[in-house]
C-alpha cells in the first residue's frame, strides 16, 4: 500500500450529482487522504439547495458525509445546473461539485366548479305542500395537471357572517398527469355568498390556488 501523502490532504468520492425529476437530497463521502486531519470549507450555493458536511473535520483514513438537499417547493422550475466548491481550509484537494436536476413547476389548475351553484341556507322549516328543489349541499369539484403527482386538494370557505371551515377533498379520478378531486360544501344558517379557495399541493410542496364562490338562498316561502 502506497504511503499517505503528508499533511492534510481532502478527496471526494464524486463531482457530480444529478438529482433528475425526483430525488431531493444526495451524499457524497469526503475523505481524509493525508498523514493529518483536514477542515473542509464549502463555498457558497443558493437558498433552496444546501451542500452540508455532517462534520467539519476528516480524520486521516476516514469518511464523512457530505449531503446534498434540494428544496423542491421553492427551487425555481425548470433545468437546475449549479457548482458548488469544495476545499481544504488547511490543505490540498478538493474539487467543485457539480449538482443538476430538474424541478417541475407548481400545480395548473383547470376547473373548479360547484354544482349547485346555490343552496338553501339551512335551519330553514319544512314548507307543506311545496318541494324543496334547492339543495342545501354543493359538490365542489377539482381538477389540475401536475407531472410529479397531486398530494392533497383542500377547500378552505368563508361564510356569510365570517366563519370559516376547511375541507379536504377525495380523489376520485386520475390519468396520467390529470386528477380529479371532490369534496362537500354545506350551506349556512345565513344567506349570502359562501367565497372559497381551492388549494392543490403536489408531491414537491409546490402549490397552485384558484377561487369560487355559491350563493346561499333565504328559506323559500
Amino acid at each position: 500500500m502506497a504511503p499517505r501523502p503528508t499533511g492534510s490532504v481532502l478527496a471526494l468520492s464524486a463531482t457530480t450529482v444529478d438529482l433528475g425529476p425526483v430525488d431531493s437530497v444526495w451524499r457524497l463521502d469526503l475523505r481524509g487522504e493525508g498523514t493529518a486531519p483536514v477542515d473542509v470549507a464549502v463555498g457558497a450555493s443558493p437558498s433552496w439547495l444546501a451542500v452540508v458536511p455532517d462534520r467539519p473535520r476528516v480524520n486521516p483514513g476516514s469518511d464523512v458525509p457530505l449531503v446534498i438537499t434540494l428544496d423542491r417547493s421553492v427551487a425555481p422550475p425548470g433545468p437546475i445546473d449549479v457548482t458548488v466548491p469544495v476545499s481544504a481550509r488547511n490543505g490540498v484537494g478538493g474539487a467543485d461539485v457539480r449538482i443538476t436536476a430538474s424541478v417541475d413547476g407548481p400545480p395548473r389548475i383547470l376547473s373548479v366548479t360547484a354544482a349547485p351553484d346555490r343552496v338553501v341556507r339551512t335551519g330553514c322549516p319544512p314548507a307543506t305542500g311545496v318541494a324543496q328543489s334547492t339543495a342545501a349541499t354543493s359538490t365542489v369539484t377539482v381538477t389540475a395537471v401536475d407531472e410529479t403527482g397531486i398530494f392533497a386538494v383542500e377547500l378552505a370557505a368563508v361564510l356569510p357572517g365570517g366563519r370559516t371551515t376547511t375541507e379536504s377533498l377525495s380523489l376520485g379520478t386520475a390519468t396520467g398527469d390529470r386528477s380529479t378531486w371532490t369534496g362537500r360544501l354545506a350551506s349556512a344558517p345565513d344567506p349570502g355568498t359562501i367565497s372559497y379557495t381551492a388549494t392543490v399541493t403536489d408531491l414537491e410542496g409546490r402549490r397552485s390556488q384558484s377561487p369560487g364562490s355559491l350563493v346561499v338562498l333565504p328559506c323559500p316561502s
